[in-house]
């Protein structure tokens, strides 16, 4: 536990608190905190002040009616394989994994995010496998079971918490927005067959393709289509901060998230943005 850790393990909580006050951020930085496995070490909490209750319950409230509030415009969005992060030293250079592994690595992801009772986790097992596997290359494909299991990592972690959000706050009559970035930088240092990953979308947001020197962190080499696609970005961006809605192009729309059948809008940005449906 960090409070052990730095000596703050006292008898009461306001007693545990008074000494993390008193403890440098250098001290935090510089602790080594174990990751769960398909997890964050961190993450908000709710303290009745910053955040006041469940999320869920708070937009409910606004939805009806017991709850008031300024803002009511919400843009979210990931990378394509933002699971990637998961599965990087599982898979070879060309992007390859093992049936051993793919059955290791769905086994543990199962009974971290859904309990360890083995008959139940056994039957969320096989529906998840038979749902993400490829089968028109064949079941056990090394090159497709790379790809499902990015797929189902990023789907649970990323997609289905945002989607669901955007689902309540479309029934809040709240203006909201969704991407999926899916174009990988040409200097990417992650392997071609991981396409594009975690906080790759960052430089794009930031203008470094439109430099003609590195910004900050952002070193990589970028290409003219990186420079359109940032450019975009940063209109979408700077737009929908600034207004809340997000202006759209002569010959491209971006519009709203909405709950309608058969499947709500979203943007899919990629080397020649397109809207596409999800």
């Amino acid at each position: 536990m960090i409070t052990r850790d730095i000596n703050c393990q006292l008898v009461n909580s306001e007693s545990t608190m008074d000494c993390l006050r008193n403890v440098s951020y250098q001290t935090f930085l510089d602790l080594d905190v174990p990751t769960p496995l398909y997890s964050y070490s961190f993450g908000p909490v709710v303290d009745g002040n910053i955040v006041e209750d469940d999320p869920a319950k708070l937009i409910h409230k606004v939805t009806e009616g017991q709850r008031n509030i300024t803002t009511r415009a919400y843009m979210t969005g990931m990378t394509k394989n933002e699971g990637f992060r998961y599965l990087s030293s599982s898979v070879d250079i060309v992007g390859r994994i093992e049936q051993n592994v793919y059955e290791q690595t769905l086994h543990g992801f199962v009974q971290n995010n859904f309990g360890s009772n083995r008959i139940a986790s056994g039957v969320i097992r096989d529906t998840i496998s038979y749902e993400y596997t490829d089968w028109g290359s064949g079941p056990m494909n090394s090159y497709t079971m790379t790809s499902s299991l990015q797929d189902i990592i990023t789907d649970h972690q990323w997609v289905t918490p945002a989607v669901q959000t955007l689902k309540q706050l479309d029934k809040a009559k709240m203006t909201s927005y969704f991407y999926l970035f899916t174009h990988r930088p040409r200097g990417s240092p992650n392997p071609r067959w991981a396409g594009p990953v975690h906080l790759e979308e960052l430089p794009f947001v930031f203008g470094a393709p439109l430099l003609s020197t590195p910004l900050g962190v952002f070193k990589n080499n970028y290409t003219k289509a990186d420079s359109h696609i940032s450019l975009a970005l940063m209109t979408y961006w700077t737009n929908f901060i600034k207004t809340g809605y997000v202006e759209s192009f002569p010959d491209f729309l971006f519009p709203p998230f909405r709950c309608l059948p058969p499947r709500a809008p979203y943007v899919h940005i990629c080397s020649i943005s397109l809207l596409r449906q999800i």
